[in-house]
């Protein structure tokens, strides 16, 4: 499946990582490209049937290669890409520690409401009162 830009590339993506939960946070690299950070490497858009993953730190290298459904694609002295098939994308994602949206849950979803409402109101009750239209002239 080959995309015609980097539009058709995000939502082709999307769909492929968005099974994870909670969801990945997925960004657009220089180019255009979506690709998701993470503490010890990426994953980024390959061709729309397995996606990349690449990752710098020599210690992830043996870890990564051993997982099923991951097989190298280019490596080098100091960096590793692999090409990832789709089951294998929340195992590699949980290796490389990618960053994941922030979802509010439970309590802190109360919490968050709450400051909301707070801050509505006070809004309100800041143009309910009355400009001050006259002031004291000064002596100049």
């Amino acid at each position: 499946m080959t995309c015609e830009s980097s539009r058709e590339a995000m939502e082709v993506f999307r769909q492929q990582v968005g099974e994870i939960r909670p969801p990945l946070r997925v960004g657009k690299d220089s180019e255009g490209w979506p690709q998701v950070l993470g503490r010890h490497g990426r994953m980024e858009w390959h061709d729309g049937v397995v996606v990349a993953a690449a990752t710098t730190g020599r210690l992830i290298r043996g870890k990564l290669l051993t997982l099923p459904g991951v097989r190298g694609h280019q490596t080098g002295d100091r960096e590793l890409r692999v090409l990832v098939e789709p089951q294998a994308i929340p195992a590699v994602a949980e290796l490389l520690h990618l960053r994941r949206k922030r979802v509010l849950t439970g309590d802190a979803l109360d919490r968050a409401r709450r400051q909301a409402e707070i801050g509505r109101q006070s809004l309100s009750e800041m143009r309910r009162q009355p400009q001050n239209a006259t002031s004291a002239p000064s002596n100049g």
